[in-house]
């Protein structure tokens, strides 16, 4: 829990406070125009909110809000409101060293519309990131813009390059498995990402480079299914939700997905391959299960060499990434360095 220090959480004539629960809620109604119309109505997003709100994920979530210091604490017209979420990670200096630490990642950055085009969301982030230098715990912050590539920067919150890739599920040829995989259930999330943490521990000990990674954990997998199996009926119409949510090889490689109804695409949270033919194994899989529920593409986040081999020849679209949710900003508490961001896939987002 970031520790709010009153004196520094003011700014000029505004204050940032810890938001009641009736806050959250009205936060919640504020950027619904945003997040959940036209396909939510305002009562299925806020119900979407709770649910999300109570999966163990979101136990560390915290909501904050930049209102006037002479407002009453509790009231509903404040200009600004943000949300933060801890979570584990690691550090690798390059030399065989590994510290772990904790992650501190926004989101949900909101200002009504009668508030806009004064600086209200600044003043909140600015004193988000005192409070994020503050706890010595954080050796790091993560961002995901909505309003392009340099805004956040001027809070601390570099724009960190990086890529989309994209197979279009009609034009994606099938193909006959090496390997067959074996679908992933919920229940077995958990084990497949302890094993993957090890693995990812260990390749960022070798490493030469400095490196950062936010560690995946299968809670924050289950938030992504949580809200995937919310929108499935609504607006996918799919009911009961799909229970593969991913596959695995026998040597430990995998692929674990989420179904993105909105989009009509099948979203790759993390895929480790070790070997070009593995990776296309396991990207069939992902093709198949869109196909089976008429989504149109396959999309994930910074696809490394072996997984781009893999894919069918043309296949595999790769393009810097500049769609709204996945500009991402990061700050790290030593400055001076700039390590190299380890799986920088869709499951870090928040």
């Amino acid at each position: 829990m970031l520790s709010l220090d009153t004196t520094a959480s003011e700014t000029a004539a505004f204050i940032v406070r810890r938001a009641t629960p009736e806050q959250i809620r009205q936060a919640w109604t504020n950027n619904h125009v945003s997040w959940g119309a036209p396909d939510l109505e305002l009562d299925q997003y806020i119900q979407r909110e709770i649910l999300l709100g109570q999966t163990p994920f979101a136990t560390d979530r915290e909501t904050w809000v930049l209102a006037p210091t002479d407002a009453p604490s509790d009231t509903l017209d404040f200009v600004a409101a943000c949300e933060t979420y801890r979570r584990p990670m690691l550090l690798g200096d390059g030399k065989g060293g590994v510290k772990e630490g904790v992650c501190v990642s926004i989101a949900s950055v909101f200002t009504p519309e009668q508030h806009r085009g004064k600086g209200y969301a600044g003043m909140l982030l600015t004193v988000i990131m005192e409070m994020i230098k503050a706890d010595e715990t954080v050796l790091a912050s993560t961002l995901y813009s909505e309003v392009g590539k340099t805004y956040y920067a001027k809070f601390g919150w570099d724009y960190a390059p990086s890529y989309v890739g994209t197979i279009l599920v009609e034009s994606y040829p099938e193909t006959n498995p090496s390997t067959p995989p074996t679908p992933i259930l919920a229940s077995e999330i958990a084990t497949v990402i302890w094993e993957d943490v090890d693995v990812l521990t260990e390749e960022m000990k070798t490493n030469i480079s400095e490196t950062f990674l936010v560690l995946p954990t299968a809670e924050a997998i289950q938030w992504f299914h949580a809200c995937a199996d919310y929108y499935a009926p609504i607006v996918g119409k799919v009911d009961p939700p799909p229970a593969h949510l991913g596959a695995r090889l026998p040597n430990g490689d995998f692929i674990i997905w989420q179904h993105d109804w909105i989009a009509r695409k099948i979203m790759v949270l993390r895929l480790r391959a070790s070997a070009p033919e593995r990776a296309r194994d396991l990207l069939r899989v992902a093709v198949e299960e869109a196909r089976k529920y008429g989504l149109k593409k396959v999309s994930m986040w910074n696809p490394d060499d072996t997984i781009v081999s893999g894919a069918v020849e043309g296949a595999l679209e790769v393009m810097p990434r500049e769609d709204d949710d996945s500009l991402s900003g990061v700050w790290q508490r030593d400055g001076d360095t700039n390590p190299v961001w380890v799986a920088n896939e869709k499951y870090a987002w928040v």
